[in-house]
């Protein structure tokens, strides 16, 4: 995938820059711009977006270049003067979490987190105990699946970024402090 998301990267740098930054706006309106030129529903998501636009034709990413500086117009604009720019309101959102965390260390979130797991598992098996009435599918499946995005969401909040980025920072200043004293 990171071998597709380089490529995407000099094809369409702003496309690129809002697929993988993190803000759902910017992610949705990627995805919808790929799906668009590729003629299928694309999710807002990276991973999806990678897919996209590996299976992409060759017209296909000449109208990926030119959906890339349609948005680069509109991107500035809007005040951002680079691609540089997206991809920085992705990190100050990684940082401004991580200062969250590491100054109100309550369990709010983590509550939250544990409760939207739980209606999650209760969700999927009560759909797998009892049949959906035909005329109700289409609400009870988007329902499910806005769960599951919350739940994702939620769970990388906690074990993808800000987590890690917590471990990583006690690791580098115990090996700071244990370098100090020798």
């Amino acid at each position: 995938m990171a071998d597709i998301l380089g490529f995407f990267k000099k094809i369409g740098p702003w496309l690129s820059a809002a697929a993988a930054g993190n803000v759902p706006a910017l992610v949705s309106l990627a995805a919808t711009t790929i799906g668009g030129i590729v003629g299928k529903p694309v999710a807002a998501n990276v991973d999806s977006i990678a897919e996209a636009v590996a299976g992409a034709t060759p017209e296909q990413l000449n109208a990926m270049k030119q959906a890339d500086q349609d948005f680069a117009v509109k991107m500035k604009t809007l005040g951002f003067e680079d691609e540089q720019a997206l991809e920085k309101i992705a990190a100050d959102d990684r940082a401004s979490a991580l200062d969250r965390e590491k100054s109100v260390r309550d369990y709010t979130p983590e509550i939250g987190f544990y409760l939207l797991l739980f209606t999650f598992g209760f969700f999927l098996h009560w759909l797998f105990k009892y049949p959906v009435p035909a005329d109700n599918k289409a609400i009870i499946y988007s329902a499910f699946g806005s769960l599951g995005t919350l739940v994702i969401m939620a769970a990388t909040y906690f074990y993808g970024t800000t987590r890690g980025s917590e471990k990583k920072t006690d690791i580098l200043s115990q090996n700071s402090s244990t370098a100090a004293k020798k």
